[in-house]
């Protein structure tokens, strides 16, 4: 008796652990391709570069049908106990705290970082997964099919975790919602346990982001000059391989004016004390290495981030 009553407690301990488990915050986005295709675009100049990005904004103004399939997964997610940040909640904080600039200026060499409103849109909402929305009509006859397109994207990196197509029952009603839920359905626990799998292994290897260092052209240190009997490129890179997970980086480029790191693993979490567990996102992890130069060369660094998952520190000048 007493052994079943053990075995009960560890069942119920365990699911208990199970339904209390972290996991990802969610953001529904209508994809870049649907955008494209509806012409939900507007053209960013990305340092000197014209490049075509959704406007997430115009689209939800004008077209019902995404703004209702957009809704209707996030409640779907919701129920499946994942937090959920709203992408038109998140518009209008962007708007009210007036962070559609575009650009960030050297205060004191004119330089400028780009920033696009979809990088700027991810960095506030910080969501770890975002899901792209793809669909489209398809006429038979009388009645109306919705194909759908779903990827699973990392936040920081832009990579795929999943990606899964379905299609609703023809219907004459039009109710394209609940074609969208029936098509989900159909992949539901594959995709759900994706998600989660992506998500541990976060926990596990850590989160990836990029590392840019430079220098502003009159700093009077670079990347080449000793300190000790080492090069500073080389102290940096000791430093990424003491302060990454399990020392895992990639050290893409390094010249004497600029060095770049690639698949950067950085913690979920820090323990900041006192029961203080907090987040980690690549801007956060960046300001340690701010520390880290200017104690090591004097000079002043400028900061700056590009979405979630890719900063840029500036040696010699904010």
């Amino acid at each position: 008796m007493k052994k079943i009553s053990l075995i009960l407690f560890l069942v119920i301990t365990t699911l208990a652990a199970y339904s209390q488990a972290k996991k990802p915050t969610i953001m529904v986005l209508p994809s870049e391709i649907w955008c494209i295709r509806n012409n939900y675009t507007i053209n960013f100049d990305d340092m000197g570069e014209t490049k075509q990005i959704p406007d997430y904004k115009k689209a939800l103004q004008n077209n019902s049908d995404m703004r209702a399939m957009i809704a209707s997964m996030a409640d779907f997610m919701q129920k499946e106990g994942y937090p959920i940040k709203s992408l038109e909640q998140e518009l209008k904080n962007l708007e009210s705290e007036a962070a559609e600039e575009m650009l960030m200026t050297s205060k004191e060499s004119g330089s400028e970082v780009a920033e696009s409103p979809v990088d700027k849109l991810k960095a506030n909402a910080q969501p770890d997964i975002i899901l792209d929305l793809d669909f489209e009509k398809v006429q038979l006859g009388p009645k109306t099919q919705i194909k759908f397109n779903l990827q699973a994207i990392d936040a920081y990196t832009g990579k795929i975790i999943s990606g899964n197509v379905g299609q609703g029952t023809p219907s004459s009603a039009g109710d394209i919602t609940n074609q969208l839920q029936e098509a989900v359905l159909s992949f539901k626990d594959n995709f759900l346990e994706g998600l989660m799998n992506h998500f541990n292994n976060l926990f596990a290897d850590g989160r990836e982001i990029i590392v840019n260092v430079k220098r502003w052209g009159d700093c009077e240190v670079d990347f080449e000059t000793e300190f000790g009997d080492l090069e500073l490129g080389e102290i940096i890179e000791d430093y990424m391989a003491k302060n990454t997970v399990k020392g895992r980086f990639s050290t893409k480029s390094a010249t004497e004016n600029k060095l770049r790191f690639e698949q950067v693993r950085i913690p979920m979490t820090i323990d900041e004390g006192d029961g203080n567990i907090r987040a980690v996102d690549a801007r956060y992890w960046g300001r340690s290495l701010v520390k880290f130069i200017k104690k090591t060369t004097g000079q002043t660094c400028k900061l700056t981030s590009k979405g979630l998952g890719e900063i840029t520190i500036i040696m010699g000048g904010k």
